[in-house]
């Protein structure tokens, strides 16, 4: 189920999602470092990766379909993460 953003939550949802993923850093990086990537992908306008077999349900539209790809490059920044998530990849993105 996918939270509606606006710019009434945007702020308070990436700073949730901070908490939660620096939560999750310590105590189960390597779900961490999957989702980093997830969030990376989502940033430069991707889907984050499908969810399912048939291939027609992915993180972003079952999750994230409301929140822009600002959003996901607010939560790898606030974490510190952009350099190793979004430049190592070799790709360009938008920076909001």
């Amino acid at each position: 189920m996918s939270i509606e953003i606006n710019d009434d939550n945007f702020d308070l949802e990436v700073e949730r999602l901070v908490i939660h993923y620096r939560n999750t850093k310590s105590f189960n990086p390597r779900m961490y470092n999957e989702a980093m990537w997830q969030y990376a992908d989502m940033a430069n306008g991707g889907n984050g990766g499908l969810i399912d077999s048939s291939g027609t349900k992915s993180i972003r539209s079952e999750y994230y379909a409301a929140h822009p790809d600002r959003f996901f490059f607010e939560v790898l920044s606030c974490l510190g993460e952009f350099e190793r998530y979004i430049k190592s990849q070799g790709t360009t993105i938008g920076i909001p």
